[in-house]
Formats: structure tokens, sequence, C-alpha cells
């Protein structure tokens, strides 16, 4: 099972540090997702992410930011759903202008996952439990809903939504691609790295314990 890190919506230098820690312990996939950063604070963030680590980062806004500084990929927000051109002209020369560029995107219901068909890399279905970092987000789906809806589509889906280390091997079990860890690493946690690797812990446990359900 992977683990995906999301930063949080609002603080910029101030959890860079912290974000170059995880990475050193192994992080291996970044969401960036500053709705309201401007273009040069969002490209200031990546300047400051050693190069080695570049390639781990999903952008969610300033999407030419990616092919500028090789990032792993980028997000497709509602926001840029909504706009003119295509999904599948978007991912197309996407994939052309930089074909190791990964697609992602959010889904907040059952019916939009069953909509995918693997154009993107993995999608995100959430709230799956009760949202950390906002509270009116309250989990959404039936355990057994979850269940058949992964086992009906080819779609790779990941967990997002309230994901904590007593809820990780939920998750494993109800057939999860991997998690997306927000609220835990950076509001009810003192020390967001040290989050980071309960949840990483949790998931080599899980993983050795749980063959069957990686």
């Amino acid at each position: 099972m992977n683990i995906v890190v999301f930063s949080s919506a609002n603080k910029l230098n101030s959890e860079i540090p912290h974000v170059i820690k995880m990475f050193e312990h192994g992080l291996s996939c970044f969401h960036l997702r500053k709705p309201m950063a401007r273009f040069k604070e969002l490209e200031n963030y990546i300047q400051a992410i050693p190069d080695e680590y570049k390639n781990r980062i999903i952008v969610h806004s300033h999407h030419e930011l990616a092919s500028i500084y090789g990032l792993k990929g980028i997000h497709h927000s509602r926001l840029h759903r909504k706009k003119g051109i295509s999904k599948k002209l978007r991912i197309a020369f996407s994939r052309l202008v930089r074909k190791k560029m990964k697609f992602t995107k959010s889904c907040h219901s059952l019916k939009s996952v069953n909509k995918q068909d693997g154009k993107y890399d993995y999608v995100f279905l959430s709230p799956v439990f009760d949202s950390i970092s906002k509270n009116y987000h309250k989990r959404k789906f039936k355990t057994g809903e979850i269940e058949k809806t992964i086992k009906s589509t080819p779609q790779t889906i990941y967990a997002l939504g309230g994901i904590k280390p007593n809820n990780i091997e939920q998750a494993f079990r109800m057939g999860f691609d991997g998690i997306a860890v927000l609220g835990y690493i950076w509001e009810s946690s003192d020390n967001p790295v040290e989050g980071f690797l309960e949840i990483q812990k949790k998931i080599n446990e899980l993983s050795s314990q749980l063959p069957m359900a990686v």
C-alpha cells in the first residue's frame, strides 16, 4: 500500500523543512496543494526542495511548474476539469509533453469513481473516515459499498479523509491501493515528521501481516 502526504492548505515556508525530512525518510509522493498560493509563491516552495526530491511532487495548481521543474505529475481539480478543453485532450497532450508524468484527481462519490476507467494514474476517494482537517467532512460511505466499488473498477483508488494509524488496517481490508494523509500529519501530531513515521511504521507492519491486502 502506497503513502501519499498532502501539504497543508495554507502554510508555506514553515512546513518545508518537515517535508524534506519526510522525503529523507522515504516519502515517495507529496501532493502540493496550496489553493490560494500565487505562481511565484508556489515556485519558491518548489525551489526550496532539493532537486533529488522534486520528482516526488505532484502539484495541484499552476500546472506549468510540473514541466519547468520535472515534477512527478499534476492533480486535476474541479476547477481545472470545468475548463473548456476536454479531459481526454488535456491528459493526452500532457503525456505527450512528458511521458512519465502522473495524473490524479479526487472523487467525492462512489458514482464518480465508477465513471473512471483508468485514465488517471490514481484517484482519491474522500472522505473515507471523518476528516481531521475539516470537522464538517464526515464519513460518507459504507464499508460494503466501498469494497464493491473497488472490486468493480480498474481504476487505482487511494483512501483520503481521516486517515490515522488506528484505521489504516480498515483501509487495507477494504482494498484501497494506497492512503493519503493530511490532518494527522499537520494538525493532530505535534511533530509532522513523527506523525509520518507512525503512519509508515503501521503500513510496514500491515504489509508483513496481510500480504494479500497490498
